[in-house]
């Protein structure tokens, strides 16, 4: 297996999902949206979209919005994480707008079809995760909304084998660390703040 890793910034990697594809045996290549062309979708067999400190609409990843498009439209399996996710509902037509940040642990809520979806399913109704983002997405027409928090209506969906997280499931102490260096960061927490 072979996954294609979108990743926009340096400070924003695979985390725990490095240790994950290195137990499992599972072949990745990262790809830099921002420093040159994206490549052939044919050669992967799934896509991993990682976050980052950029918005979805940055000019600097039209490119990668299309190549996600033509992702889906194929039905290459796709995990969006934060932007990751924010970059699949833009591909899809949806809007991405700011939102209430959402920096910390917090609770999300699955729905009656995300407690029967392969990705959730056997989870309980209610988990805590982590956030780090101040834009929130739309659902895509044709989307089916997974879970949502009380600040942000969807922290996840799912469109066809594509999926979308709002939240980090890949993040650890030492990623944290290297965030707080990012200023767009520092600016999301400082908004966060009360």
């Amino acid at each position: 297996m072979m996954l294609a890793v979108l990743q926009h910034e340096p400070a924003t990697g695979l985390g725990r999902f490095a240790d994950l594809f290195a137990r499992l045996g599972v072949g990745h290549e990262v790809v830099w949206t921002t420093h040159r062309p994206l490549p052939d979708l044919r050669d992967y067999d799934g896509v991993l979209v990682l976050g980052g400190s950029l918005v979805a609409g940055d000019p600097r990843l039209r490119l990668a919005r299309h190549w996600i498009r033509d992702a889906v439209s194929i039905g290459v399996p796709y995990l969006g994480i934060c932007l990751g996710g924010q970059l699949l509902a833009s591909a899809l037509g949806a809007h991405v707008r700011r939102g209430r940040p959402e920096v910390g642990i917090h609770d999300i809520f699955l729905t009656e079809a995300g407690g029967l979806d392969p990705l959730f399913r056997g989870l309980p109704h209610r988990l805590d995760v982590f956030g780090f983002h101040g834009d929130g997405f739309a659902l895509p027409r044709g989307g089916v909304p997974l879970a949502g928090s009380l600040a942000c209506t969807y922290q996840a969906f799912r469109y066809g084998a594509a999926y979308g997280l709002q939240f980090h499931p890949e993040i650890r102490a030492g990623d944290l660390a290297r965030w707080r260096k990012v200023a767009s960061y520092r600016r999301l927490l400082r908004r966060q703040r009360p």
